[in-house]
């Protein structure tokens, strides 16, 4: 069977002092976190670590990066990650963040992950085979920047590579998916929804209140399983929202996105 590779490209640029997201993806699914043993220059060789997947997206990746001289020197750098397919490299989907890779002497140091997050979550194929590819621009006085791995092969479902050789090592990564959301999650975002516009003023407190007993009530249905019930407090929802709109009490903007949230739930029961 021929199996789909994917290129995962991350080219990088630092701003000391600035903190990674701790927006984490939902699970992990292929990770190796050490120990570590070594360490390579990302901008003298083109890296890349091998995986393959489990699931059907990637939502966020980690790379185990480290400044490796441990200078006080202010470096601007960028991180734009782009994943395309293999051999005909198109490009289905791209992210960029902002991140301080920390300074760590030892190779068996704990070190904070450089974390790269995909919104809305890549879709993959379960099984298939993907590479997550780094390099490095910006950098002041030389290259600076490095990826930590292991001397020996300690990940069993991929390999650590310089250009197109394969070595016998990995590099220190993480791939993290995204759970969908359950009808009762679906709904908790809603009522938040409708809280944010009670909190700028969009619609009224009597209205708001209305609004969020009714989806309460719709979360307790789903809890008891009740899915018929659920499905009326959700549709009795979509009519209050219906009368706002056309009574003028919320926006037709505001009041379009409502509705599509309560049936995205109801197509979930």
């Amino acid at each position: 069977m021929t199996k789909t590779i994917l290129l995962l490209t991350i080219s990088l640029t630092f701003i000391a002092g600035m903190q990674v997201s701790n927006a984490f993806a939902d699970q992990v699914d292929q990770s190796f976190r050490g120990p570590f043993s070594n360490e390579l220059l990302a901008s003298n060789y083109d890296l890349s670590q091998s995986f393959r997947t489990s699931v059907d997206n990637l939502s966020a990746v980690d790379l185990y990066l480290n400044d490796r001289y441990g200078n006080d020197r202010i470096e601007f750098v960028t991180i734009t990650a782009t994943i395309t397919d293999e051999p005909g490299r198109i490009v289905i989907g791209q992210a960029s963040t902002t991140v301080d890779v920390p300074t760590v002497i030892g190779t068996n140091d704990p070190i904070i992950p450089t974390h790269v997050e995909f919104n809305p979550p890549l879709e993959i194929l379960s099984g298939s085979s993907y590479s997550i590819h780094v390099s490095v621009t910006g950098e002041l006085n030389g290259p600076t920047i490095s990826w930590r791995g292991s001397s020996d092969d300690l990940y069993p479902d991929g390999s650590a590579n310089r250009g197109t050789f394969r070595t016998i090592q990995d590099f220190g990564f993480a791939t993290y998916y995204a759970q969908p959301e359950t009808p009762e999650e679906q709904t908790e975002a809603i009522v938040d929804e409708v809280l944010e516009l009670l909190e700028s003023g969009d619609i009224s407190t009597g209205n708001a209140n209305s609004l969020t007993s009714t989806l309460e009530n719709a979360i307790d249905k789903i809890s008891e399983d009740s899915t018929t019930a659920a499905e009326g407090m959700l549709g009795s929802f979509i009519n209050k929202i219906e009368a706002m709109i056309s009574t003028g009490k919320i926006s037709s903007e505001d009041g379009q996105a409502l509705i599509d949230a309560a049936q995205a739930v109801i197509d979930n029961l």
